[in-house]
Protein backbone atom coordinates (compact mmCIF):
# COMPACT_ATOMS: atom_id res chain seq x y z
CA UNK A 1 0.00 0.00 0.00
CA UNK A 2 1.50 3.52 -1.56
CA UNK A 3 1.90 5.76 1.13
CA UNK A 4 -0.57 8.42 1.98
CA UNK A 5 0.50 11.72 0.06
CA UNK A 6 -1.69 13.88 1.90
CA UNK A 7 -0.42 12.47 5.61
CA UNK A 8 2.82 13.42 4.10
CA UNK A 9 2.47 16.50 3.36
CA UNK A 10 0.78 17.38 6.40
CA UNK A 11 3.75 15.77 8.67
CA UNK A 12 6.45 18.24 6.60
CA UNK A 13 4.54 21.55 7.80
CA UNK A 14 4.33 20.60 11.26
CA UNK A 15 3.55 24.40 12.38
CA UNK A 16 1.04 24.64 9.55
CA UNK A 17 -1.79 27.07 11.00
CA UNK A 18 -4.19 24.89 12.95
CA UNK A 19 -2.39 22.28 13.57
CA UNK A 20 -1.46 20.90 17.15
CA UNK A 21 0.32 18.74 18.54
CA UNK A 22 -2.27 16.07 18.77
CA UNK A 23 -3.05 16.52 15.45
CA UNK A 24 0.28 15.61 14.67
CA UNK A 25 0.38 12.68 16.95
CA UNK A 26 -2.38 10.80 15.53
CA UNK A 27 -0.73 11.43 11.69
CA UNK A 28 2.54 10.27 13.19
CA UNK A 29 0.53 6.74 14.31
CA UNK A 30 -1.21 7.09 11.36
CA UNK A 31 2.03 6.43 9.33
CA UNK A 32 3.40 3.82 11.44
CA UNK A 33 0.66 1.55 11.15
CA UNK A 34 -0.01 2.56 6.76
CA UNK A 35 3.92 2.68 6.18
CA UNK A 36 4.50 -1.36 4.32
CA UNK A 37 7.07 -3.49 6.20
CA UNK A 38 7.20 -0.72 8.88
CA UNK A 39 6.40 -3.25 11.51
CA UNK A 40 7.64 -6.97 10.13
CA UNK A 41 5.92 -9.27 12.31
CA UNK A 42 8.80 -11.63 11.26
CA UNK A 43 10.51 -9.83 14.18
CA UNK A 44 11.56 -11.46 17.95
CA UNK A 45 8.83 -10.13 20.27
CA UNK A 46 5.24 -8.66 19.98
CA UNK A 47 5.85 -4.90 19.21
CA UNK A 48 2.43 -3.40 19.78
CA UNK A 49 2.08 0.14 18.83
CA UNK A 50 0.33 2.21 21.41
CA UNK A 51 -0.65 6.27 21.18
CA UNK A 52 -0.93 8.12 25.18
CA UNK A 53 0.43 5.32 26.93
CA UNK A 54 0.61 6.56 30.70
CA UNK A 55 4.11 5.42 32.75
CA UNK A 56 3.48 2.93 35.02
CA UNK A 57 5.53 4.89 37.94
CA UNK A 58 3.06 7.26 39.85
CA UNK A 59 3.45 10.30 38.17
CA UNK A 60 0.34 10.14 35.67
CA UNK A 61 3.09 10.78 32.78
CA UNK A 62 2.08 9.85 29.40
CA UNK A 63 4.07 8.62 26.28
CA UNK A 64 2.72 10.22 22.94
CA UNK A 65 3.82 7.11 20.75
CA UNK A 66 5.23 3.47 22.27
CA UNK A 67 6.13 0.74 19.70
CA UNK A 68 8.36 -2.24 20.93
CA UNK A 69 11.34 -0.73 22.82
CA UNK A 70 10.65 2.48 21.52
CA UNK A 71 9.91 5.70 22.66
CA UNK A 72 8.07 8.49 20.33
CA UNK A 73 7.51 12.18 21.90
CA UNK A 74 6.01 14.46 19.51
CA UNK A 75 6.31 18.31 19.69
CA UNK A 76 4.41 21.00 17.89
CA UNK A 77 7.76 22.25 16.31
CA UNK A 78 11.73 20.94 16.46
CA UNK A 79 14.04 23.78 15.33
CA UNK A 80 17.60 23.19 16.98
CA UNK A 81 18.69 21.11 20.00
CA UNK A 82 19.22 23.88 21.99
CA UNK A 83 16.26 25.13 21.75
CA UNK A 84 14.38 21.88 22.35
CA UNK A 85 16.86 21.15 25.60
CA UNK A 86 13.76 20.57 28.04
CA UNK A 87 11.47 18.27 25.22
CA UNK A 88 14.90 16.00 25.13
CA UNK A 89 15.07 16.09 28.66
CA UNK A 90 11.42 14.46 29.07
CA UNK A 91 11.92 12.25 26.60
CA UNK A 92 15.25 10.73 28.65
CA UNK A 93 12.79 10.65 31.58
CA UNK A 94 10.73 8.53 29.59
CA UNK A 95 13.56 6.88 28.75
CA UNK A 96 15.18 6.01 31.86
CA UNK A 97 11.76 4.79 33.77
CA UNK A 98 11.50 2.43 30.56
CA UNK A 99 15.07 0.87 31.51
CA UNK A 100 14.86 0.81 35.18
CA UNK A 101 10.92 -1.19 34.51
CA UNK A 102 11.88 -3.57 32.19
CA UNK A 103 15.63 -3.82 32.70
CA UNK A 104 16.46 -3.27 28.66
CA UNK A 105 17.66 -1.03 26.81
CA UNK A 106 15.21 1.67 24.88
CA UNK A 107 15.61 4.16 22.37
CA UNK A 108 14.28 7.64 22.31
CA UNK A 109 12.44 9.30 19.27
CA UNK A 110 11.46 13.17 19.28
CA UNK A 111 9.73 14.81 16.40
CA UNK A 112 7.53 16.96 15.18
CA UNK A 113 6.35 15.13 12.08
CA UNK A 114 9.05 16.69 9.90
CA UNK A 115 12.34 16.48 11.83
CA UNK A 116 13.27 13.11 13.66
CA UNK A 117 15.89 13.09 16.17
CA UNK A 118 17.07 9.33 17.53
CA UNK A 119 18.33 9.27 20.87
CA UNK A 120 19.88 6.32 22.97
CA UNK A 121 20.51 6.25 27.10
CA UNK A 122 24.02 4.88 27.08
CA UNK A 123 24.08 2.46 30.28
CA UNK A 124 27.04 2.94 31.41
CA UNK A 125 27.72 6.77 31.61
CA UNK A 126 24.09 7.46 31.66
CA UNK A 127 24.35 10.04 28.62
CA UNK A 128 21.92 10.61 26.20
CA UNK A 129 23.34 11.10 22.58
CA UNK A 130 21.78 11.66 19.51
CA UNK A 131 22.31 8.51 17.32
CA UNK A 132 21.06 9.52 14.25
CA UNK A 133 18.34 12.14 12.06
CA UNK A 134 16.01 12.58 9.81
CA UNK A 135 14.57 15.61 7.96
CA UNK A 136 11.21 15.19 6.21
CA UNK A 137 11.68 18.09 3.64
CA UNK A 138 9.24 16.93 1.08
CA UNK A 139 6.74 13.88 0.69
CA UNK A 140 8.35 12.54 -1.67
CA UNK A 141 10.92 11.34 0.75
CA UNK A 142 8.76 9.39 2.80
CA UNK A 143 9.94 6.38 1.98
CA UNK A 144 13.32 6.87 3.00
CA UNK A 145 12.13 7.83 6.32
CA UNK A 146 10.07 4.73 6.39
CA UNK A 147 13.54 3.09 5.51
CA UNK A 148 15.17 4.84 8.27
CA UNK A 149 12.63 4.36 11.50
CA UNK A 150 13.22 0.57 9.81
CA UNK A 151 16.84 0.35 11.13
CA UNK A 152 15.73 2.12 13.84
CA UNK A 153 13.06 0.16 15.08
CA UNK A 154 14.99 -3.03 14.94
CA UNK A 155 18.19 -1.54 17.26
CA UNK A 156 16.82 -2.14 20.55
CA UNK A 157 16.48 -5.69 19.98
CA UNK A 158 20.52 -5.75 21.02
CA UNK A 159 20.60 -9.73 20.39
CA UNK A 160 23.91 -10.90 21.00
CA UNK A 161 25.51 -12.54 17.65
CA UNK A 162 25.87 -16.09 19.21
CA UNK A 163 25.75 -19.09 16.40
CA UNK A 164 22.18 -19.92 17.82
CA UNK A 165 20.64 -16.51 17.35
CA UNK A 166 22.23 -15.61 13.80
CA UNK A 167 20.98 -18.69 12.47
CA UNK A 168 17.47 -18.00 14.44
CA UNK A 169 17.23 -14.84 12.62
CA UNK A 170 19.46 -15.43 9.11
CA UNK A 171 20.11 -19.15 8.53
CA UNK A 172 18.37 -20.77 5.72
CA UNK A 173 15.55 -22.32 8.48
CA UNK A 174 14.66 -18.47 9.26
CA UNK A 175 11.39 -17.05 8.29
CA UNK A 176 14.03 -13.90 7.57
CA UNK A 177 15.82 -16.06 4.92
CA UNK A 178 12.86 -16.78 3.18
CA UNK A 179 11.46 -13.43 2.60
CA UNK A 180 15.06 -12.60 1.52
CA UNK A 181 15.89 -15.29 -1.01
CA UNK A 182 12.28 -14.95 -2.15
CA UNK A 183 12.81 -10.75 -2.57
CA UNK A 184 16.48 -11.42 -3.75
CA UNK A 185 15.39 -14.00 -6.66
CA UNK A 186 12.21 -11.98 -7.88
CA UNK A 187 14.99 -9.04 -8.57
CA UNK A 188 16.71 -11.32 -10.51
CA UNK A 189 14.32 -12.95 -12.60
CA UNK A 190 14.39 -9.19 -13.92
CA UNK A 191 17.93 -8.50 -14.08
CA UNK A 192 18.84 -12.01 -15.65
CA UNK A 193 19.42 -10.91 -18.98
CA UNK A 194 20.92 -8.05 -19.03
CA UNK A 195 24.51 -8.71 -20.35
CA UNK A 196 26.09 -7.03 -17.47
CA UNK A 197 24.66 -9.42 -14.60
CA UNK A 198 24.94 -12.27 -16.72
CA UNK A 199 28.80 -11.08 -16.72
CA UNK A 200 29.22 -10.67 -13.30
CA UNK A 201 27.36 -14.31 -12.31
CA UNK A 202 30.00 -15.82 -15.49
CA UNK A 203 33.07 -14.45 -13.44
CA UNK A 204 31.57 -15.38 -10.18
CA UNK A 205 31.28 -19.25 -11.76
CA UNK A 206 34.72 -18.81 -13.60
CA UNK A 207 36.54 -17.66 -10.52
CA UNK A 208 34.62 -20.65 -7.99
CA UNK A 209 35.51 -23.90 -10.60
CA UNK A 210 39.20 -22.34 -10.69
CA UNK A 211 39.07 -22.79 -6.77
CA UNK A 212 36.48 -26.34 -6.09
CA UNK A 213 37.48 -27.88 -9.77
CA UNK A 214 35.22 -29.84 -11.55
CA UNK A 215 32.59 -30.32 -8.38
CA UNK A 216 31.70 -26.99 -8.81
CA UNK A 217 27.96 -26.72 -10.94
CA UNK A 218 26.91 -22.76 -11.75
CA UNK A 219 23.25 -23.03 -10.45
CA UNK A 220 21.08 -19.88 -9.62
CA UNK A 221 19.65 -20.85 -6.30
CA UNK A 222 23.97 -20.85 -5.22
CA UNK A 223 24.32 -17.63 -6.64
CA UNK A 224 21.79 -15.93 -5.34
CA UNK A 225 22.61 -17.54 -1.63
CA UNK A 226 26.31 -15.97 -2.53
CA UNK A 227 24.44 -12.58 -3.32
CA UNK A 228 22.79 -12.59 -0.01
CA UNK A 229 25.95 -13.91 2.15
CA UNK A 230 27.71 -11.06 0.75
CA UNK A 231 25.30 -8.35 1.44
CA UNK A 232 25.09 -9.49 4.83
CA UNK A 233 28.95 -9.97 5.39
CA UNK A 234 29.53 -6.45 4.32
CA UNK A 235 26.54 -5.04 6.87
CA UNK A 236 27.94 -6.66 9.31
CA UNK A 237 31.14 -5.21 8.56
CA UNK A 238 30.12 -1.35 8.37
CA UNK A 239 28.00 -2.36 12.13
CA UNK A 240 31.23 -3.77 13.75
CA UNK A 241 32.97 -1.01 12.54
CA UNK A 242 30.72 1.38 14.25
CA UNK A 243 28.99 2.59 11.34
CA UNK A 244 25.68 3.79 12.29
CA UNK A 245 23.14 1.48 10.60
CA UNK A 246 19.84 4.25 10.89
CA UNK A 247 22.12 5.96 8.46
CA UNK A 248 23.15 3.52 6.54
CA UNK A 249 19.83 2.81 5.24
CA UNK A 250 19.56 6.33 4.18
CA UNK A 251 22.16 5.42 1.84
CA UNK A 252 22.12 1.85 1.50
CA UNK A 253 23.51 1.53 -2.03
CA UNK A 254 26.79 2.03 0.20
CA UNK A 255 26.35 -1.68 1.25
CA UNK A 256 28.10 -3.18 -1.69
CA UNK A 257 30.67 -0.88 -2.80
CA UNK A 258 31.95 0.21 0.58
CA UNK A 259 31.90 3.86 0.08
CA UNK A 260 31.63 4.41 4.22
CA UNK A 261 35.17 2.32 4.45
CA UNK A 262 36.94 4.21 1.63
CA UNK A 263 35.69 7.56 2.93
CA UNK A 264 37.85 6.63 6.18
CA UNK A 265 41.03 5.64 4.29
CA UNK A 266 40.01 1.57 4.48
CA UNK A 267 40.68 0.00 0.91
CA UNK A 268 40.12 -3.90 -0.19
CA UNK A 269 37.33 -4.94 2.48
CA UNK A 270 34.40 -3.89 1.15
CA UNK A 271 34.21 -3.65 -2.68
CA UNK A 272 31.98 -3.58 -5.91
CA UNK A 273 32.04 -7.11 -7.20
CA UNK A 274 29.81 -9.42 -8.53
CA UNK A 275 26.85 -9.66 -6.04
CA UNK A 276 26.42 -5.96 -6.37
CA UNK A 277 23.94 -6.61 -9.15
CA UNK A 278 21.15 -6.10 -6.87
CA UNK A 279 21.38 -1.65 -7.20
CA UNK A 280 20.92 -2.50 -11.12
CA UNK A 281 16.69 -3.25 -10.30
CA UNK A 282 14.63 -0.82 -8.76
CA UNK A 283 13.62 -2.37 -5.47
CA UNK A 284 17.56 -2.92 -4.70
CA UNK A 285 17.70 -0.27 -2.29
CA UNK A 286 14.41 -1.61 -0.38
CA UNK A 287 16.30 -4.78 -0.54
CA UNK A 288 19.32 -3.82 0.93
CA UNK A 289 17.71 -1.66 3.57
CA UNK A 290 15.50 -5.05 4.84
CA UNK A 291 19.15 -6.92 5.20
CA UNK A 292 19.87 -3.69 7.24
CA UNK A 293 16.63 -4.07 9.37
CA UNK A 294 17.62 -7.63 10.02
CA UNK A 295 21.22 -7.24 10.81
CA UNK A 296 20.92 -4.37 12.95
CA UNK A 297 18.91 -6.47 15.64
CA UNK A 298 22.38 -7.61 16.79
CA UNK A 299 24.67 -5.61 19.05
CA UNK A 300 27.74 -6.36 17.11
CA UNK A 301 29.94 -5.28 19.80
CA UNK A 302 29.60 -8.32 21.59
CA UNK A 303 30.61 -10.73 18.70
CA UNK A 304 32.76 -13.70 20.10
CA UNK A 305 32.23 -16.43 17.66
CA UNK A 306 33.12 -16.22 13.45
CA UNK A 307 29.42 -15.24 12.77
CA UNK A 308 30.23 -15.31 8.74
CA UNK A 309 31.15 -18.91 8.98
CA UNK A 310 27.93 -19.79 10.84
CA UNK A 311 25.99 -18.01 8.02
CA UNK A 312 27.58 -19.78 5.35
CA UNK A 313 27.62 -22.97 7.01
CA UNK A 314 23.74 -22.72 7.51
CA UNK A 315 23.05 -21.39 4.19
CA UNK A 316 24.52 -23.39 1.74
CA UNK A 317 23.84 -26.47 2.85
CA UNK A 318 26.19 -29.50 3.68
CA UNK A 319 25.37 -31.89 0.53
CA UNK A 320 26.04 -28.34 -1.76
CA UNK A 321 29.60 -27.48 0.42
CA UNK A 322 30.26 -31.70 -0.09
CA UNK A 323 30.07 -31.56 -4.12
CA UNK A 324 32.12 -29.00 -4.46
CA UNK A 325 34.71 -30.47 -2.26
CA UNK A 326 34.43 -28.09 0.69
CA UNK A 327 35.45 -29.37 4.12
CA UNK A 328 35.89 -26.96 6.95
CA UNK A 329 38.30 -27.24 9.90
CA UNK A 330 36.84 -27.90 13.59
CA UNK A 331 37.73 -24.78 15.41
CA UNK A 332 39.26 -27.12 18.49
CA UNK A 333 41.97 -28.60 15.81
CA UNK A 334 42.69 -25.01 14.07
CA UNK A 335 43.21 -24.25 17.35
CA UNK A 336 45.24 -26.61 17.96
CA UNK A 337 47.61 -26.69 15.41
CA UNK A 338 47.78 -22.92 15.48
CA UNK A 339 48.65 -23.23 19.28
CA UNK A 340 51.82 -25.93 18.36
CA UNK A 341 53.22 -24.26 15.39
CA UNK A 342 53.01 -20.31 15.97
CA UNK A 343 55.27 -20.07 18.80
CA UNK A 344 56.28 -16.87 17.38
CA UNK A 345 53.71 -15.24 15.31
CA UNK A 346 54.97 -12.48 14.31
CA UNK A 347 58.61 -14.14 13.14
CA UNK A 348 57.02 -17.11 11.69
CA UNK A 349 55.83 -17.96 8.13
CA UNK A 350 52.85 -19.87 7.15
CA UNK A 351 54.93 -22.89 5.68
CA UNK A 352 55.55 -24.99 8.67
CA UNK A 353 52.14 -24.40 10.03
CA UNK A 354 51.18 -26.24 6.68
CA UNK A 355 53.61 -28.64 7.34
CA UNK A 356 52.14 -29.81 10.41
CA UNK A 357 48.41 -29.67 8.94
CA UNK A 358 49.67 -32.40 6.98
CA UNK A 359 51.54 -34.05 9.69
CA UNK A 360 48.75 -33.74 12.37
CA UNK A 361 45.85 -35.24 9.75
CA UNK A 362 45.71 -39.14 9.14
CA UNK A 363 46.95 -39.50 5.44
CA UNK A 364 44.93 -39.49 2.69
CA UNK A 365 45.04 -40.34 -1.12
CA UNK A 366 46.15 -38.17 -3.70
CA UNK A 367 43.02 -37.70 -5.41
CA UNK A 368 41.08 -37.93 -2.02
CA UNK A 369 38.67 -34.73 -3.08
CA UNK A 370 38.74 -34.08 0.58
CA UNK A 371 42.05 -32.75 0.70
CA UNK A 372 40.02 -29.89 -1.70
CA UNK A 373 38.75 -26.90 0.40
CA UNK A 374 39.90 -27.97 3.39
CA UNK A 375 41.09 -24.80 5.24
CA UNK A 376 41.73 -23.23 8.97
CA UNK A 377 39.33 -22.29 10.63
Amino acid sequence: MPLDSDLLARLVQPAAVGRTEADIQSDIKMLLLSAPDLIPSDDPGSKVLKLEEQLADGTRRRIDVALGATVIEVKKKLTTREDASEYIDQLRGYVETRMQQTNSRYNGILSDGRTWWLFECELDTGDFPLLSSFELTSPAKGADLVAWLQAVFAMPAEVPPAPDTIEDALGADSPGYAQDKAFLKSMYRRVADDPTTGLKRQLWARLLRSALGTGFEDQENLFLDHTLLSIEAAAIGHAVMGINLADLAQNPAAIPTGEYFRVSGICNVVEADFFDWVLAVPEGEKFLRQVIRRINMFDWSKTEHDVLKVLYESIINAETRKGAGEYYTPDWLAEGIVEKALTKPLEQRARPLVRLWHVCLPPRAPHDPRRRGCRLG
